[in-house]
């Protein structure tokens, strides 16, 4: 199975549409961001910096 994109999964796998919460889907989102950031600089810098921040999803 192919997707064009992570949001069509979590669409399905969170219940986006009928769930109706923008926080949780935008806390998903950071949360992801930051994954992909770790990933692709190979340090946890990112991971520390999200945890630092005075606010975050």
């Amino acid at each position: 199975m192919t997707l064009k994109s992570l949001y069509t999964f979590f669409k399905a796998y969170f219940n986006y549409v009928t769930s109706g919460n923008r926080a949780y889907a935008r806390a998903i989102s950071e949360a992801m961001a930051v994954i992909r950031d770790t990933l692709t600089k190979k340090t946890l810098n990112p991971i520390q910096i999200y945890l630092h921040k005075q606010f975050s999803f």
